[in-house]
């Protein structure tokens, strides 16, 4: 099990093994209570973002997106605002056949149909006002 631990933010790091169905990312972190959102990113090489997961407080929505070819897919806003500010949070990404499934402290949030192959998926980016104590990779 590979582990990321209290990577300072922004940070880029590689997702070693790649993504594939049955893989989860974990991330376990805080929320400072002065935050304005945060992003996490699963990036395909340099310059494509196949999943960006973007908890906005002012908007108190968490946006989902893939930029493409250097252009910003439809945004998916669903789902409310489950994170608080000032408060931990565990966010689980499985990677699925068809989408990237997402769980919030526990419980089922959103599936993200995958908009670009999973394996094209290289990297983990976070930037924004959030504390991440660790992140860890999981597969089958």
């Amino acid at each position: 099990m590979a582990a990321i631990t209290n990577p300072r933010v922004p940070f880029t790091n590689s997702v070693s093994g790649g993504m594939y169905p049955g893989r989860k990312m974990v991330v376990k972190g805080g929320i400072p209570p002065g935050s304005n959102g945060f992003s996490l990113d699963l990036v395909c090489g340099s310059d494509e973002i196949a999943f960006h997961f973007n908890p906005r407080f002012g908007e108190q929505r968490i946006v989902r997106n893939s930029l493409l070819s250097g252009n910003w897919g439809a945004e998916e806003r669903s789902g409310g605002m489950p994170l608080i500010k000032g408060e931990p949070f565990e966010a689980q990404f499985e990677c699925q056949e068809d989408c990237i499934r997402v769980e919030l402290n526990g419980k089922h949030f959103c599936n993200y149909t995958h908009r670009t192959p999973y394996h094209k998926i290289t990297h983990v980016k976070g930037d924004g006002d959030v504390l991440i104590n660790q992140i860890t990779f999981e597969g089958k």
